[in-house]
């Protein structure tokens, strides 16, 4: 951990903010995640993902310590799917055409998993809120797909905070 890392950015910017009394927006982007996938680099990924984790766990000790859930929203997402991750031997050209989830390989090893593509994709991607106003991102989850259920598109998202800021 160096003095710019993530955590530490992100602490930083919630002592800043914190000062305001009419209260704050922090946005906060693990964007090194989105270099790794592009240049289908899993280990890095997995570095910035926890590094990126350990930026929300400081947001939601501030939460906890400063404020509360009745007055604090926290959304944790991304923007897009990058590297069309999945499973070793996964959409392999001339095979079954299968999509195999990844493989733990157990604590200190590196999951079995194969990079797909070095884009962006349309592959939906983890949504997580807590707080006021979640019940309304809940809510505005209107289009479906019919492995994993409802979901939000990016633009929603921004749809619904605006509508509940005013």
């Amino acid at each position: 951990m160096g003095l710019r890392d993530l955590p530490t950015m992100t602490k930083s910017a919630l002592n800043v903010l914190d000062a305001n009394r009419k209260g704050f927006f922090l946005m906060i982007e693990g964007g090194a995640v989105d270099w790794a996938g592009h240049a289908n680099q899993p280990g890095r990924a997995i570095e910035e993902q926890i590094d990126f984790n350990k930026a929300v766990e400081a947001v939601v000790r501030w939460v906890q310590r400063n404020s509360d859930w009745d007055e604090t929203l926290v959304i944790v997402t991304g923007d897009h799917e990058t590297g069309c991750l999945w499973g070793p031997g996964s959409g392999v050209p001339g095979g079954n055409g299968t999509w195999t989830p990844l493989v733990n390989n157990g604590e200190d090893v590196t999951p079995g998993m194969q990079s797909n593509s070095g884009d962006h994709t349309n592959s939906l991607i983890p949504f997580f809120a807590r707080g006021e106003g979640a019940a309304d991102l809940r809510a505005a989850a209107m289009k479906a797909d019919p492995i994993r259920g409802k979901y939000l598109d990016n633009t929603d998202i921004a749809k619904v905070i605006l509508a509940d800021m005013r």
